[in-house]
């Protein structure tokens, strides 16, 4: 479905991910170490969610292509919401085998991790081959969306590589965030639902604004990504003070009480 809201959905969907694994790899790291607890960023409610949210995204786009395959003329007119339907089921995949990671064990959440990567890699070809008969502006952001999708589809595979990495692993969800965040802002660059949009389809330095704003957002992600680590670190090391505190009055209080005793 190839307007605004049909961007601004996956966009959202990635974005609210990516900060829930980045948020949730923190509080574990912190907590008791990222190597203990490697499989604490895929609650079991969360496939849940993912394959929900998916299934409403493919049942939207299979309603806007009003369930042919084929428009009325013959000619494959239907073929950009059957790619948007392809893409919201690679990632339903993923989250029916991160149920069974968490019933069969070690194995399939490797499987689990490994179909990330697959899902992004096969959605990234989507998006390569989505380019038939587009403005340069319109080519310009899919490839964008290309870029950022074989990213994260990289940094999965070397977390599999390294899964005591937590550098790796905070380096693929910030590629998941820009890759929302840039679904996002191509549904403002290319559907505006704004009347007094600047962005002009054909032409290219319009095109290569849109390359500067791609990056600019990654900074931007990486620096709010930065500062809310620092947070979870000060949190981490003032309770870690006050109970180092506690745990020190309790044993001197005890041998007080040894004392007088």
């Amino acid at each position: 479905m190839g307007n605004f809201y049909a961007h601004i959905y996956p966009g959202s969907i990635f974005i609210a991910f990516g900060f829930w694994w980045f948020l949730n790899t923190l509080r574990t790291y912190y907590k008791q170490g990222y190597h203990k607890h490697q499989n604490a960023f895929v609650p079991l409610v969360e496939p849940g969610v993912k394959i929900v949210v998916c299934v409403v995204g493919s049942l939207v786009e299979c309603n806007s292509a009003h369930w042919l395959l084929f428009g009325p003329t013959g000619e494959g007119e239907k073929a950009n919401d059957w790619q948007h339907f392809t893409m919201y089921n690679l990632f339903a995949v993923t989250g029916i085998l991160d149920i069974m990671s968490h019933k069969y064990g070690e194995l399939t959440r490797q499987v689990s991790h490994l179909s990330y990567s697959v899902a992004f890699f096969l959605e990234s070809s989507l998006f390569f081959l989505h380019l038939h008969n587009r403005t340069i502006l319109d080519t310009q952001c899919h490839m964008l969306l290309f870029y950022s999708g074989v990213g994260a589809a990289l940094a999965l595979l070397v977390v599999l590589a390294k899964p005591g990495s937590l550098i790796a692993t905070l380096f693929y969800q910030s590629l998941v965030i820009l890759h929302g965040a840039w679904f996002c802002e191509a549904g403002f660059i290319l559907l505006s639902p704004f009347q007094d949009s600047v962005w002009e389809s054909d032409n290219g330095h319009h095109a290569m604004l849109a390359a500067v704003f791609f990056v600019w957002t990654y900074v931007f992600i990486v620096m709010l990504m930065g500062g809310i680590s620092i947070i979870f670190y000060q949190s981490s090391s003032h309770i870690g003070r006050s109970i180092r505190g506690s745990r020190a009055n309790g044993v001197e209080l005890a041998t007080l009480l040894d004392s007088d005793s």
